[in-house]
């Protein structure tokens, strides 16, 4: 799933914002928290996070602070993190 999905996410879907991409990856690392999983291909997302969001935010989307900070806590409060996406 997660390497599939890793390619599907390198770009903004149309009419996708990066607020809309960073809910639906909370969505995700909160899915894999409540079923307890914690697998390394998890590492697929936080380098997303990592490599896309900057490109995203030069190109003129910038990632509002809210909806940062909630996607952070979401990679901490959960232990689902990286430092890097952090």
């Amino acid at each position: 799933f997660l390497e599939e999905y890793a390619k599907v996410i390198e770009t903004l879907r149309d009419g996708e914002t990066i607020s809309d991409r960073a809910h639906e990856l909370r969505e995700v690392l909160l899915c894999f928290h409540r079923t307890g999983l914690s697998p390394d291909r998890l590492k697929l997302i936080y380098s997303h996070i990592e490599r896309d969001f900057p490109q995203f935010e030069a190109a003129g989307a910038l990632l509002p602070m809210p909806d940062a900070v909630s996607l952070c806590h979401t990679m901490l409060a959960t232990g689902l993190s990286a430092p890097g996406a952090v």
